[in-house]
């Protein structure tokens, strides 16, 4: 990681900030981001009872070696995005019950990314990641860039009808009330289901020909596929493994298991990553019973300091906003947990990468360094798997 990860461009008055930008990530490669969308004629969408289903998606990918590239910059998320999370984080009905203003906050952040590189197939490997239930998309980018930059093309997929708020290519906005959708298992089944057909709507859709003439910047290899989530994103990433032959492994981050993967098994590399306090033992996670199904290489870790939404960028992007801070560390605490921002995005990012290196490798990586890395990195407990 860069030990300044963040440059504050401040106004002439007041001292408000005017944007800040965040720059590339310090793994090997710097990167690029695209985003598009794909259209599935063959459903209905299942929440506007559209004829086709529109599926936004975002490519991050290597472009080439980190320093060396072509620098742009680009929103951190669209602005009707940005401006929406702004005011409903803090709010007493909708979010958090925060006493502290987010104005000025998404709305003003930017990413410091490569141009794409030419139109060639790049040989990365490619890793899916589905959203928790009402989050954007954007809200994992620089989570995803930082994976990204290590050496892979990193597809974070959209789900309408699931997320809070979306801004759709075309600048139309799309406000949804999820509420219905958590109201019990049946319907987080259903949206579970929903992700697992997108998800593989999407990974089929890069994979042709067509999509690739249409695309020029985005050519993918996806001979080598795996996937993970958050919250109901990582139950759909472990139901996508039962699925779909095409992963090779996947994990789940701190999402309660509804589904398939409580009632089938794989062999397939697994992960199971909480927050604190979330484990086997807290029976609503449903992750015994999950535990149980996975038959192949697996560990289950704990994210020390944390809480759910300690898997999104959030924690890294208030701490170095200055939003958190020692007088309101306790205040936001229950929203980004008491870990240090940065050791968050580390964390996560440094385990994910030994995980995938593990999945790709075809058994030239052992399992074991996964676990490893989980105890040199910092604030990760090994609970529990393979080869502990």
């Amino acid at each position: 990681m860069h030990s300044s990860l963040i440059t504050i461009l401040l106004l002439a008055t007041g001292g408000t900030i005017a944007k800040f930008i965040i720059p590339q990530p310090n793994g090997p490669y710097g990167v690029s981001l695209i985003d598009a969308q794909v259209i599935d004629e063959s459903r209905r969408d299942p929440y506007t009872n559209a004829s086709a289903r529109i599926i936004p998606f975002t490519v991050i990918s290597p472009a080439g070696p980190a320093g060396k590239c072509n620098v742009t910059v680009q929103p951190y998320m669209p602005n009707a995005t940005a401006s929406f999370w702004e005011q409903v984080i803090p709010s007493p009905t909708d979010g958090w019950n925060l006493s502290i203003s987010f104005n000025n906050t998404f709305t003003q952040a930017e990413l410091s990314l490569c141009k794409p590189v030419p139109a060639q197939q790049n040989e990365y490997p490619v890793i899916l990641f589905s959203p928790a239930l009402g989050n954007s998309r954007e809200f994992y980018h620089i989570m995803c860039m930082n994976l990204a930059s290590q050496g892979y093309n990193v597809i974070t997929v959209e789900e309408p009808g699931q997320v809070g708020v979306l801004t759709y290519a075309d600048g139309d906005v799309q406000i949804t009330d999820i509420s219905a959708i958590e109201s019990d298992d049946q319907t987080l089944i259903a949206a579970v289901d929903v992700r697992v057909a997108d998800l593989d709507f999407v990974l089929t859709t890069i994979s042709s020909p067509s999509f690739r003439a249409s695309h020029p910047n985005i050519q993918l290899n996806t001979s080598k596929v795996a996937i993970f989530g958050h919250s109901l994103g990582g139950a759909a990433s472990l139901a996508s493994i039962v699925n779909n032959t095409r992963y090779l492994g996947g994990a789940n981050l701190d999402g309660q298991v509804v589904g398939t993967p409580l009632t089938h098994t794989t062999t397939k590399p697994s992960m199971i990553f909480g927050s604190t306090g979330h484990n086997q033992s807290l029976a609503v996670l449903n992750w015994d019973t999950t535990w149980k199904n996975l038959l192949g290489w697996k560990v289950e870790l704990g994210l020390e300091d944390s809480v759910h939404y300690s898997f999104t960028d959030l924690p890294f992007l208030l701490e170095t906003l200055g939003l958190e801070n020692a007088s309101t560390k306790q205040i936001l605490a229950p929203l980004v947990g008491t870990i240090d921002g940065k050791q968050a995005l580390k964390s996560v990012v440094g385990v994910m990468h030994s995980f995938f290196q593990f999945v790709f490798s075809g058994g030239a990586v052992k399992g074991v360094s996964v676990v490893n890395e989980a105890k040199a990195v910092g604030q990760v407990a090994v609970l529990n798997g393979t080869n502990v």
